[in-house]
């Protein structure tokens, strides 16, 4: 009686890892892109922390700010003590859902357009969004992609008058992160 049941544990077990639900990495990249008249700013941090529940299509980004890494030093410390305050705000997040994970089935191969709408934190000021993405499934193994563009001014992140020309008031963000079962 009692190996039945072991057998019947193990059996579940099995299947529900054969059809993984929530997928995971603590790696990927995030970058930004900023392409002002003056000078060109580009940082890019692999240092992020990413769920995705397949099931419902809950998706949680967290990102630290200090992560970031840029050409010059002079850019990492403006960025951290001036612009974003890592100090007082040491990381960004996001927490949303993709809106369309119903449509497809993420058990085969292939890509796979996709939209997701949530809540950005990023410098201690939360907004709504809602971008496009690519979730690429390869070997049971997913990857998700997105470029969007984020208004500085959303953010209340202050650019000193002096700065004005050297720093865009929009970046491009592209985020590419590998996940895997869990």
């Amino acid at each position: 009686m009692m190996r039945n049941y072991l057998f019947i544990l193990i059996t579940c077990l099995t299947i529900h890892n054969l059809d993984a639900q929530s997928y995971s990495s603590r790696s990927g990249t995030i970058s930004f892109y900023s392409d002002a008249p003056m000078e060109k700013i580009e940082a890019h941090n692999k240092q992020l922390n990413c769920r995705l529940n397949t099931s419902t299509g809950d998706m949680n980004f967290a990102v630290l700010i200090k992560a970031f890494q840029f050409q010059k030093q002079l850019m990492h410390q403006h960025f951290n003590d001036d612009y974003l305050e890592s100090k007082i705000y040491p990381k960004a997040t996001f927490q949303g859902q993709i809106m369309n994970i119903n449509k497809f089935d993420l058990s085969k191969d292939g890509n796979y357009p996709v939209t997701v709408s949530g809540t950005l934190n990023l410098h201690g000021v939360s907004k709504r969004i809602m971008e496009k993405g690519t979730l690429r499934v390869i070997g049971g193994n997913i990857a998700a992609s997105s470029k969007f563009p984020i208004s500085l001014s959303d953010y209340d992140v202050k650019i000193p008058i002096i700065l004005k020309d050297k720093i865009a008031k929009t970046v491009l963000v592209e985020i590419n992160v590998e996940l895997k079962p869990e």
